[in-house]
């Protein structure tokens, strides 16, 4: 015994000599400890096998003390069944005693499933990631389950050593493996019940592990729970507030999601009960100056849902949506877009909205495309060509003219996300044309069936007499200043069939007007010779026949720009 005196009572080192109450090894002065009624004196030996050291915490189910294994020479952490609410000690020899009445019966009640939940994570030895049960037994009219003791320190204060929050990336590091523990303990129906940063300690090599288990219930979904006397406001759901509330792996989960949620966020849930009615959780991904993923902040709000039905059902699906892949998922469909070669402008629009949703940026879009691309022996992508080529089919599956909808998209998939600029000009596809990618008005009206036939962006429109005579001609216009380009394509339903001249015939006839179509993006203000007729587009639009003077005015974006149009009488 007098041998025990050279213990350090808070980290069980011995010290150099019996008389110095000040530890050589953690500095640590024992003439500065207080004792309480409800503590165990340092050095109290229990089981003849285990010396008590400081108390290394304390709840309203027990008390956790630093201890010694005398056999072993081994440092261990030990737990006592202490509801303060169900009972107290005696003082002369240490014996906890039941309250009288049902608080006895609990207590009774409460230490049976203290010890049967310590018999069962006993099971779980060969899991790093949950506290080693190494001896349960009873003393002092009470249980007492014997763990490792860890060395290392709770995830509370190491997220209060780092500023108040974790990385994303350091947080999902922490908190993957305590769900992947919670999926072996709930296959046995236990459920942990008391989940915080305060339980799960991290160990000097970075290992999490959840601890106290002493909260843990072994339950049927209709158990009472008259012993669950304390809980955590921000982690504790809504059912553990009720007297029958239903308990599940969903009762874990919200504990968790609220873990991690502080863990990222810095910020701790508001209580359950305080969200019933009126919900004012932050969305993650909302809060300023965190950057986070949607799908993952969705997954912790998800496991966060005030109702049972809303949240994950068990710790698999918890741990699916947190560990998506979103650059897998992109492989993925690009990979069953490529089987084509090409990618539709439809398949393009559903990939960029997943790199958008994921904030999977372009750079890295790319290099996944093109090492996809290398893999399948496909060429490296060329988005001005994948550009024309969807412009060209666009163009033929909407003769009347591209809507207005459908350019947008292809603006918005191709020159927004910075792939290509309004400065692309769609090349003439013709095989017959040497003609500069730049064509007036006059040599896009010659040869009008071969044009029909090769233009990248045909507007084709049927003659009243719907005899199979048809003419498209094709106008791009590129402002470089307003970064906008414009399509027109004049409707000219009489032109007149020729195909042994080179040139179409404007000599006058009786008729006084014809037809113009004035398509733009962004959309602006058309006015002809001056006068106001509308705003792009417009379709079919009826003008004097000969020469039109076309201006196109939008403000916004400091765009005033003009044009001939040579409109063939109809």
């Amino acid at each position: 015994m007098p041998d025990f005196l050279r213990i350090c009572v808070n980290c069980m080192e011995r010290r150099d000599r019996d008389s110095v109450s000040v530890c050589n090894h953690c500095g640590y002065d024992e003439g500065n400890y207080s004792d309480h009624p409800l503590l165990l004196k340092p050095r109290t030996i229990l089981k003849d096998q285990y010396l008590l050291g400081r108390v290394l915490g304390q709840g309203g189910f027990g008390i956790t003390y630093i201890g010694l294994d005398i056999n072993l020479d081994k440092k261990v952490a030990i737990k006592e069944f202490l509801p303060t609410s169900l009972a107290s000690r005696e003082l002369s020899n240490y014996t906890v005693l039941p309250f009288k009445g049902s608080q006895e019966e609990n207590f009774r009640e409460g230490l049976r499933l203290f010890i049967d939940e310590a018999r069962k994570v006993t099971k779980f030895a060969n899991n790093v990631n949950i506290v080693h049960v190494i001896n349960f037994f009873e003393a002092n009219n009470t249980g007492y389950i014997v763990m490792d003791y860890i060395d290392g320190d709770t995830l509370a204060n190491l997220i209060k050593k780092r500023g108040g929050r974790l990385p994303v990336d350091e947080s999902l590091r922490l908190m993957l493996p305590i769900l992947g523990a919670l999926k072996e303990v709930h296959a046995l129906a236990l459920y942990h019940r008391d989940i915080s940063p305060q339980n799960i300690y991290v160990t000097s090599t970075g290992t999490p592990i959840l601890i106290d288990f002493g909260a843990a219930r072994y339950v049927s979904a209709e158990q009472s729970h008259s012993l669950d006397v304390v809980l955590k406001a921000g982690y504790a759901p809504m059912e553990q507030y009720q007297a029958r509330g239903k308990i599940g792996p969903w009762t874990d989960i919200y504990a968790c999601g609220a873990t991690l949620y502080l863990m990222i966020t810095g910020l701790m849930p508001p209580p359950a009960p305080d969200r019933f009615y009126v919900d004012e959780l932050k969305q993650a991904s909302s809060i300023e100056g965190i950057d986070i993923s949607p799908d993952l902040s969705n997954a912790i709000l998800q496991a966060l849902a005030v109702r049972i039905e809303d949240r994950f059902r068990g710790i698999d699906e918890f741990i699916a949506a947190i560990e998506r892949n979103p650059q897998g998922e992109y492989v993925e469909m690009l990979e069953k877009h490529l089987a084509h070669k090409r990618i539709t402008l439809d398949k393009r629009i559903s990939l960029d909205q997943l790199m958008a949703n994921n904030k999977v940026d372009k750079e890295t879009a790319i290099t996944l495309e093109n090492d996809l691309r290398a893999k399948l022996n496909i060429d490296k992508i060329h988005w001005e060509t994948e550009y024309k080529e969807n412009y060209i089919q666009l163009s033929k599956s909407h003769p009347g003219g591209i809507p207005d909808e459908r350019i947008k998209q292809l603006d918005d998939t191709y020159v927004s996300a910075g792939r290509v600029t309004h400065r692309l000009v769609l090349k003439d596809a013709s095989k017959k044309t040497s003609k500069p990618e730049f064509k007036s008005q006059e040599v896009a009206q010659n040869k009008p069936h071969e044009a029909s036939a090769a233009s990248p962006a045909p507007s084709h429109t049927q003659s009243p007499s719907r005899k199979g005579i048809y003419a498209a001609v094709v106008l791009i216009v590129i402002l470089l200043a307003g970064g906008l380009f414009f399509m027109m394509s004049p409707g000219n339903k009489a032109t007149t069939q020729t195909t042994k001249s080179s040139t179409v015939s404007t000599a006058p006839t009786q008729s006084r007007y014809g037809y113009i179509n004035v398509w733009s993006r962004p959309t602006a203000e058309v006015f002809i010779d001056g006068t106001p007729v509308g705003q792009t587009p417009l379709s079919r639009l009826k003008v004097r026949a000969g020469k039109v003077n076309v201006k196109l005015v939008n403000k916004t974006y400091n765009i005033n720009a003009h044009y001939e149009e040579d409109v063939v009488p109809e």
